[in-house]
């Protein structure tokens, strides 16, 4: 990971879920629980796939 860049992790129950990093899909938590970030403030909201 490049020296300007931090991360978060994500901890969660959820199996199946949608990770958005400052208004933008970033991934599923199904393949990546661990998000590189450049400094500074972000919003981040993990959304659970609604099942019909």
């Amino acid at each position: 990971m490049d020296a300007n860049f931090g991360s978060v992790k994500l901890k969660t129950d959820l199996k199946d879920a949608s990770v958005y990093v400052d208004g933008g899909f970033a991934d599923k938590i199904t393949k990546v629980k661990k998000f590189a970030l450049r400094p500074g403030n972000h919003d981040i909201e993990v959304h659970a796939t609604q099942r019909a």
